[in-house]
Order: structure tokens, then C-alpha cells, then sequence
């Protein structure tokens, strides 16, 4: 059965809310292990974007926190 124009819409933005949310979650978890002293290079490294929304985190929250020591962990 062929799909319309509209599923095909409505799949792509399902797909964009799905991304944005996982981008939040992992933006959270940087800023958690930032204020907590650690770096999860695991957390990192296997992410879709890269670890990018996790490093935005980290870093955002390390402006305040600013870790002078920080423990890398790898999972």
C-alpha cells in the first residue's frame, strides 16, 4: 500500500521530536556528571550525534561547577 504525503510528514516529524528529546536526556547527563566530577567517555562516544549534546551539557554546566579535577570514566 502506498503511503501519502502526510504519513511520510508526520514520520519525519516523530523522528525529529524522538531526536530532540534523546538530545535533552543526553544534554541532562553531561551536566549531571559534570556537577558529580566525572566524564563518561562511554556515554560520550556512543552516541548518535556524536556526544555532542553531551559535551554542550558538560560544558555549559562546568562554566559554574568549573571542575579542576575531573575522573574519566569508560563504561
Amino acid at each position: 500500500m502506498a503511503q501519502s504525503f502526510e504519513q511520510l510528514q508526520q514520520e519525519i516529524i516523530d523522528r525529529a521530536k524522538a531526536e530532540i528529546k534523546q538530545a535533552r536526556h543526553d544534554y541532562d547527563q553531561g551536566m549531571n556528571d559534570c556537577k558529580n566530577g566525572i566524564y563518561d567517555k562511554w556515554f560520550r562516544y556512543h552516541r548518535k550525534d556524536d556526544g555532542r549534546a553531551y559535551d554542550l551539557g558538560w560544558v555549559f554546566q562546568n562554566q559554574t561547577t568549573q571542575n579542576e579535577t575531573v575522573k574519566f570514566i569508560r563504561g
